[in-house]
């Protein structure tokens, strides 16, 4: 089933704090990150943003470069930590 629009403006408004650990995520790597969260692989992204599954992998990549992940369930694993702990600074 198909991700409502309202669903993604909401997940990508959490997944923004997130963002606060790493500067310069740009819109579309904030609602792939949204998905990510979701559980969402880059195929159902990609029907999600009809794009190929290639173009997802990239933002996906750059998502986990962003913010310093070593894969992708590391970057969702910081996400979730943002989300429900707020950033964690290092020494605390």
């Amino acid at each position: 089933m198909p991700l409502q629009r309202h669903h993604i403006a909401y997940l990508s408004r959490e997944a923004s704090i997130a963002a606060t650990l790493s500067e310069g995520l740009t819109p579309r790597e904030r609602e792939t990150l949204a998905l990510m969260l979701l559980g969402r692989d880059a195929a159902e992204v990609a029907d999600e943003f009809g794009v190929a599954p290639e173009t997802v992998k990239i933002h996906m990549r750059n998502v986990v470069d962003k913010l310093g992940a070593k894969n992708r369930i590391h970057a969702v694993v910081i996400a979730l930590t943002a989300i429900h702990l707020g950033p964690i600074e290092n020494g605390n």
